[in-house]
């Protein structure tokens, strides 16, 4: 079977191949709407993290990767939440949004140096996770972040790379996984071929799966209150035209797009409950290990006194004159060569036994 070439020319044919498609036209279209009306936009956007947080207003918000500040309006205006969004990058829309309770700042948290963020009731960060180059850091943090006095939230919403969407080439790529089957140099040859105006730099994502997250949130020791992910079914024609590139991956991993996830920190009292409880069953580990051990040296002690006994029992036993009578036969028995002194081992018994009164 002749092996495909991952080309330019490849590229190009599955594009116009997808890009009639009912599929690729939604997602277009889907991501056409998240463009339009930017505040309108965020405030649905609200609305469904809402559902999770439960936004009350005085609460003290951090979004982290606010990009133009329009979801912390939104929560400032709408919520009445004190709002603290940062970004790694400054946006023009900043001058215009600045006002009482939304401070949007360029910040990165995963350098640390948070001391002076203070602490959040609640933290928001949309598809901005699969752009970070310290993840685990940027988690970290959040959890420093969180108020410990109980009840405060985080809810991340994360692009997943080997998802069909990772690529972040929505509007101009139409197939699935291109950025699974093809190199960084195909895309900008892509983009140079239909016109320079449409040419822009690759869009870097960090390479994290479910596990990934699911193993950082574990070692970090966060509360996973809720934890769901979101996909597009397998195109199973497509999927076994390139199996020799997707095969490489587990279809878990194919059909999945993005991660939610719900994090709590436990308060300080819950904290010092739960040391407590582990405390309490150290402890009554300890006690029965102690019992376990008492036991065991005193069943040695009977063990060695009834082996005392059976070596006295023994010793007794090879002594008397019916064990030597025994011994003697069976040895007549056995080497009948040697059966000559049976008569005198015989008599030494007999006489023995005259001496010592034996039996």
């Amino acid at each position: 079977m002749k092996l495909l070439s991952y080309d330019l020319d490849l590229f190009m044919g599955l594009n116009d191949e997808y890009a009639s498609k009912r599929a690729a036209q939604e997602l277009v279209s889907a991501t056409n709407v998240m463009r339009r009306g930017e505040l309108e936009s965020a405030g649905r956007k609200v609305a469904e993290v809402n559902k999770e947080l439960d936004f009350k207003e005085g609460m003290r918000v951090l979004e982290i990767g606010c990009g133009r500040g329009y979801l912390g309006e939104v929560l400032r205006r709408d919520y009445g939440c004190e709002v603290v969004g940062l970004d790694i990058r400054k946006y023009p829309e900043w001058d215009d949004l600045l006002t009482e309770g939304l401070d949007l700042r360029l910040h990165d948290i995963s350098l640390g140096r948070n001391e002076d963020l203070g602490v959040f009731d609640r933290i928001v960060s949309l598809s901005v996770w699969e752009h970070m180059e310290h993840p685990y850091a940027a988690l970290t943090a959040v959890k420093h972040l969180l108020n410990p006095n109980g009840g405060s939230l985080a809810y991340i919403a994360a692009n997943l790379y080997r998802g069909t969407k990772a690529s972040h080439r929505y509007r101009e790529v139409f197939f699935p996984w291109p950025h699974l089957l093809f190199d960084d140099d195909v895309f900008v040859q892509f983009h140079r071929a239909i016109g320079p105006n449409s040419f822009r730099p690759a869009a870097w994502v960090n390479k994290l799966t479910v596990a990934h997250y699911e193993k950082y949130v574990q070692q970090l020791e966060f509360d996973v209150v809720k934890q769901w992910t979101r996909g597009t079914p397998i195109d199973e024609e497509f999927y076994e035209r390139f199996i020799d590139k997707l095969g490489r991956y587990p279809l878990y991993d194919l059909e999945r797009d993005f991660i939610y996830l719900v994090l709590g920190r436990q308060s300080r009292g819950s904290i010092e409950s739960s040391l407590k409880l582990q405390i309490a069953n150290l402890e009554s580990r300890l006690r029965k290990r102690d019992e376990r051990a008492k036991e065991l040296s005193d069943l040695l002690v009977e063990s060695r006194v009834e082996a005392n006994k059976l070596r006295q029992s023994l010793r007794v036993m090879r002594e008397s004159s019916s064990f030597r009578v025994g011994s003697a036969l069976v040895t007549a028995v056995r080497n009948p060569s040697q059966a000559w002194r049976l008569p005198s081992q015989l008599l030494q018994v007999f006489m023995s036994r005259g001496t010592n009164k034996d039996q």
